[in-house]
C-alpha cells in the first residue's frame, strides 16, 4: 500500500502508518542544486541504511535545516523542503514515541 509519496509499513504492535523512505527523500532533494544538497545526496546513496534510521534522519533534517538557512528567500521554490524537514520531525518523533510505549 501507499500513501501520497510514504510507504505503508506495520510496526511492532500491527499499527499502520506512513513512513518516510531513503527513496522518497532522495526524490524530494534532488531538485535542488545546492552544495548541502548535494552532501545529503550522497549521504543517502551512500550512507544512510534502507529504511533511514533516527540518526540518519537527524542528519537529512539539519542539513536541509542548514541549506533553509543559507540560501531560502521565502520563495515558493523551498515550500517542498520545509515540508522535508516537517515530515521528518513527525517521523522521528513517531518513532522515539513508539520506543516510548513499547511494553
Amino acid at each position: 500500500m501507499s500513501c501520497g509519496n510514504y510507504k505503508f509499513r506495520k510496526d511492532e504492535r500491527k499499527k499502520t502508518y506512513c513512513g518516510i523512505s531513503r527513496h522518497v527523500i532522495l526524490e524530494r532533494v534532488r531538485p535542488y542544486g545546492f552544495i548541502e544538497c548535494g552532501a545529503m545526496l550522497q549521504f543517502l546513496q551512500l550512507i544512510c541504511a534502507t529504511p533511514p534510521e533516527i540518526s540518519d534522519l537527524t542528519y537529512i533534517r539539519e542539513k536541509t535545516k542548514e541549506c533553509l538557512n543559507i540560501h531560502d528567500n521565502e520563495s515558493d521554490y523551498f515550500n517542498d523542503l520545509k515540508r522535508l524537514v516537517r515530515d521528518i520531525d513527525n517521523e522521528i518523533i513517531y518513532r522515539v514515541s513508539s520506543i516510548d510505549t513499547l511494553p
